[in-house]
């Protein structure tokens, strides 16, 4: 019922029709949901519970419950795995919170994290989640991630898995929509049923030959590469980045190092930007070092001249995010790279193993994938074999200002969907690069080209959803546990780390 800037990144990010509800409408043949997510009057509850049981739905966000008040209770909550039978949620292997939660005492999902149910004619739903708070939260962790072999490997990210979370948010909204018998449609993730696919390049410390070497990589995939620049490293030499236009050049630092101290980070990104424009550089695009995104990088990004950045610190495994707060989109990335597992001691196919499985997650959900490399870690020979073979050509290769671009426009395109006896009328301005994702279904749905204006409420189903690979032979919850070895890890890396 609230608008705000988070909540309206939150709808964007999911590409939904949306708008504050205006309780003095007829409800029933306004809202296809009404989310309840700002305190509410006992007769704006009366309108609703009357809007429920001719046949509506709502759902009920953390904090502002009234028909599940009397049945929940507040809980901490480090990580919540789902033990239901429910085949859909299995899209979501785990959720990490580290925060307080609300718990419906009948625990059959998530651990009573989420709730729904038919009421009189209509559906009532329950998320025991600060979604705005959770979406906004800046503090980290290091964690461990799915692999086909132990141990996992792991990487410093936000503590809380934002991308999982909104993937529940949109299936209780899904499932809402079906309880009253109607389709789900939103904005798709690409222009087609080919998913987005960035490589991106940290180029840490790297010398002219690897940083070749990549280049002729991207040349010969046909992949554009999106390089975030060590300035110091190649300071002299940063023509070899210009060679070809294909490319896309972003903002990384001068030296390699992070702080907590405004001042530093100024002056260390004042001085790459100083000779960036010494070499006619252009760069839409920052990445903090480490991915780290603290509130002296938060505060100094307001100031860089960039369109987006990209911290995993902040945000992974996601899809790209308008960030209200710092007036900046957040393009997230999978944040395991070949030098997280040679670490590990992974052999050169176990990586390409590993990447292979989260390729295949993609093609299957068609959400963008953007992976990563360091021009001086093991694993070229990975990337040589993958960005060549025939998988890529199942993607829509793209740098990540033009992921951004792409999702800048897909959020700023409006549409409308009134449902008229068995069709859905939808009003929309014609737009040849965006399609609307329509389903029935959890795991399966069909593509509408957004000049579609008149479709059938009986969905096909051209795509079906794979539930994400984890190894059958290993326990999930056991294998990401915060233990020793992760510890010491997390301890080395931090001595490692260069400061300001």
């Amino acid at each position: 019922m609230r608008s705000d800037p988070v909540w309206e990144s939150i709808m964007d990010y999911l590409g939904v029709d949306h708008k504050q509800a205006d309780l003095s409408e007829d409800l029933l043949s306004a809202y296809s949901l009404i989310i309840v997510n700002a305190e509410t009057t006992r007769g704006e509850q009366k309108t609703l519970i009357k809007y429920v049981k001719s046949g509506g739905a709502i759902l009920e966000m953390f904090g502002h419950e009234f028909y599940y008040a009397e049945r929940i209770s507040t809980k901490f909550k480090r990580q919540i795995y789902d033990q239901s039978e429910d085949t859909d949620l299995k899209l979501i292997p785990f959720l990490d919170f580290y925060s307080s939660v609300h718990v419906h005492k009948d625990q059959e999902y998530f651990e009573g994290l989420i709730h729904f149910k038919t009421k009189g004619k209509g559906s009532v739903g329950f998320a025991g989640f600060d979604l705005p708070s959770l979406i906004s939260d800046l503090n980290f962790k290091r964690k461990r991630f799915i692999s086909d072999r132990l141990p996992f490997p792991d990487e410093l990210v936000s503590k809380v898995s934002k991308g999982y979370l909104l993937l529940l948010f949109r299936i209780l909204l899904q499932k809402l929509h079906f309880l009253r018998d109607l389709p789900f449609l939103f904005k798709h993730y690409s222009r087609n049923s080919k998913p987005y696919f960035a490589f991106r390049i940290d180029t840490d410390f790297g010398d002219k030959d690897s940083i070749n070497a990549l280049l002729n990589l991207s040349r010969e995939s046909g992949v554009p590469f999106t390089w975030f620049l060590h300035v110091k490293a190649h300071e002299e030499w940063l023509e070899v980045f210009k060679k070809d236009p294909q490319q896309e050049l972003a903002l990384h630092s001068y030296v390699h190092a992070t702080s907590d101290d405004l001042k530093k980070i100024d002056r260390d990104l004042n001085k790459a930007q100083e000779i960036l424009r010494r070499y006619k550089i252009d760069f839409k695009g920052f990445a903090a070092p480490y991915g780290i995104l603290n509130n002296a990088v938060k505060k100094a990004l307001e100031r860089l001249p960039v369109n987006y950045s990209s911290e995993f610190s902040y945000l992974y495994d996601a899809l790209p995010m308008y960030q209200a707060e710092m007036k900046r989109w957040q393009i997230p990335i999978h944040p395991i790279c070949t030098g997280s597992m040679s670490r590990l001691r992974y052999s050169l196919d176990d990586m390409k193993v590993y990447f292979l499985n989260q390729i295949r997650e993609h093609q299957s959900d068609q959400t963008p994938l953007i992976l990563y490399h360091h021009p001086m870690q093991k694993g070229f020979e990975v990337w040589d074999e993958i960005l060549k073979s025939a998988i890529i050509d199942d993607f829509n290769p793209i740098t990540m200002e033009g992921l951004r671009a792409w999702y800048n426009h897909r959020s700023t395109s409006s549409f409308s969907a009134v449902v008229e006896n068995d069709s859905i009328r939808i009003e929309c301005d014609p737009q040849e690069d965006l399609c609307f994702n329509i389903s029935r279904e959890i795991k399966k749905f069909d593509l509408l080209k957004f000049k579609e204006r008149t479709v059938s409420t009986n969905v096909s189903s051209s795509f079906k959803l794979k539930t994400p690979y984890t190894p059958p032979d290993l326990d999930i919850k056991k294998n990401r546990r915060t233990d020793i070895n992760l510890i010491k890890t997390g301890i080395i890396d931090s001595r490692n780390r260069k400061y300001l």
